[in-house]
């Protein structure tokens, strides 16, 4: 089913690759050769991601990003435009090659090295258009931005009325120290959703517990097969993780990351943001590559 004009409208900001999934035989020990037992290409980014995985709800998908003037890049274009998102606001950046991920699964965990490519510069120069055409949606998801290009949305967010004022969910990843303590000194409402790693890093933002005490801040840790816990001003909630095989662990935040939004963009609970989370992220270990193969609108469609 199409969206609706009533439909939620999720804006997607992050970046946008190509990876190389191997699948090795022995996690990498210093000096060691590992050998590939499997090989495959699929689309990919953090962006791009949770972009596919919103798609796959009723929500109004559009994506901010970048990719090369190249054949990967047209590739990564038509994929998204065939599953119904917005890439008018895509940037093609002539002068570098779209993002490229090497992610290698093994025995014991998984690893990602990246070429940024056309991803260093595709938050550049948010114009005027940009600006304002993301803060009219309902929820504006922000995934691996570089810091400033988050300081200036935000800083528009917190200048908005609340009337009109989006819902804003920041996932970003490596960058999670960098942009939460930007978005405290800021001090607009926000969702952050981060790993367990990343959430090491946000031990010395002391402001966290007074933004979570005030109600402008719901922290959500996700903790992979062993769930995630939730902490905002009604307290602190954890929520188990499905016991489902694993095929691939790739892209599974990003994809708890968009189910998450796709609940906040309709106005309901963090809680329920978390159970669709849950499900999505299920889903997403259970396939090979980082895109969706099935449709998650009835999980985002979860009561208060």
């Amino acid at each position: 089913m199409r969206p609706s004009f009533k439909a939620p409208s999720v804006t997607v900001l992050g970046g946008m690759n190509t990876d190389t999934i191997a699948e090795c035989d022995k996690w990498p020990a210093d000096d060691a050769t590992l050998v590939v037992l499997r090989r495959s290409e699929a689309p990919g980014g953090h962006g791009a991601n949770a972009a596919a995985w919103l798609a796959r709800t009723s929500c109004r998908v559009r994506l901010v990003g970048g990719v090369g003037d190249d054949a990967a890049g047209e590739r990564l274009r038509q994929d998204l435009a065939g599953r119904g998102v917005d890439t008018s606001l895509v940037r093609v950046i002539t002068s570098k090659p779209t993002g490229k991920a090497l992610v290698v699964n093994a025995p014991g965990g998984h690893f990602m090295m990246l070429e940024g490519g056309a991803n260093a510069e595709a938050f550049d120069d948010l114009d005027a258009r940009v600006m304002n055409t993301v803060l009219k949606g309902s929820c504006l998801l922000l995934m691996d931005v570089p810091g400033t290009a988050c300081r200036r949305l935000l800083e528009q967010v917190a200048r908005a009325p609340d009337a009109g004022r989006p819902h804003v969910v920041l996932a970003p990843g490596g960058r999670t120290a960098e942009v939460m303590r930007i978005a405290l000194e800021i001090g607009a409402p926000l969702h952050a959703v981060c790993n367990r790693h990343e959430a090491e890093d946000l031990t010395a933002l002391r402001m966290i517990g007074d933004r979570i005490r005030d109600g402008l801040l719901t922290l959500v840790v996700t903790h992979g097969d062993q769930g995630a816990v939730a902490r905002s001003a009604r307290g602190v909630q954890a929520f188990r993780a499905a016991a489902v095989p694993v095929a691939d662990t790739t892209g599974a935040g990003d994809a708890f990351a968009a189910a998450y939004a796709a609940v906040i963009a309709r106005g309901l609970s963090p809680e329920s943001g978390c159970r669709a989370g849950m499900i999505a992220g299920a889903a997403a270990v259970q396939v090979t590559g980082a895109w969706p193969s099935r449709r998650i609108d009835g999980w985002t469609r979860a009561r208060r």
